[in-house]
Order: C-alpha cells, then sequence, then structure tokens
C-alpha cells in the first residue's frame, strides 16, 4: 500500500451498495410519514387537494413491497429460511407484542376510568387489539 491509496475497507466490498434502493425507501419513509400526518391542515380533511395529494403518495406503500423482495432475494442466500424468519419474529413480532400490550393496559384502564362499572370486558380489548385494530396483520 503506497501512501496515496486509500485505506482499503473490506465491509465495502462484501456490501452492495443499492444507492437507487436507499433512495427510493428514504422517498417511501417520507410519504408514509406524509400520509400519517396529514400533510393538509385539518380543515382541508376530505377536499379534493388533500385526497388527491394522499393518493400520489400511496406510492409508498408499493415501493415497500417492491425493495423488500429485491433485498430478500440477497438475504435468502445468506441465510437459512429458517434464521431469517426467527431474525424477523425478534425484530418485528416482539415490539409488536409489547406495544399491543402496552395499548391493551391503557386502554383497559380508559374505559374503567370513564365507565366505571359499565366497563367493557377484556376480552373485548383483547379483541380490539389484536384482531379489529388497523395492525391485525403484523403477526401474521
Amino acid at each position: 500500500m503506497t501512501a496515496a491509496s486509500p485505506p482499503r475497507n473490506d465491509n465495502a466490498l462484501t456490501k452492495a451498495d443499492y444507492r437507487f434502493v436507499t433512495n427510493t425507501r428514504f422517498l417511501s419513509m417520507a410519504g408514509v410519514v406524509a400520509i400519517h400526518a396529514e400533510v393538509m391542515s385539518v380543515t382541508w380533511h376530505g377536499g379534493g387537494l388533500n385526497v388527491a395529494l394522499n393518493q400520489a403518495l400511496k406510492f409508498c406503500t408499493m415501493c415497500f413491497f417492491m425493495i423488500s423482495g429485491f433485498l430478500l432475494g440477497d438475504r435468502l442466500e445468506d441465510a437459512s429460511p429458517r434464521e431469517y424468519m426467527g431474525r424477523r419474529l425478534r425484530t418485528v413480532a416482539l415490539p409488536w407484542a409489547v406495544w399491543a400490550g402496552v395499548h391493551m393496559a391503557m386502554s383497559i384502564a380508559i374505559d374503567h376510568l370513564a365507565r366505571g362499572a359499565g366497563a367493557r370486558p377484556v376480552l373485548w380489548h383483547v379483541n380490539n387489539t389484536i384482531i379489529a385494530s388497523a395492525y391485525w396483520f403484523v403477526p401474521n
């Protein structure tokens, strides 16, 4: 190695640089945040401009699916399906279970504070959190 040559980074040689994928992931995340933050003012909710912006930002969901499939293709060669699913369960299912439990506990507490003796049964809250919520698909 001469004084003029840059130091060798072995990690850079083994890990592929998917700049397009990284940029698409960034745009997808920004689109998801914009949709959930309701980019337009609350007074415009349901208005034509708000609907048009939300529809224009819906690309982010499709991009996430495409990028996941693209990146998964490389990962399947590195690890067995069992190792991959174990990693996914640790990184997705465990945090989901923790926050679903927090949500359920808060829901039960608020229901008991608001309704007193007329509070809904615990099974109603379990159903509402795990099955009827918008995130029922996460454990699958």
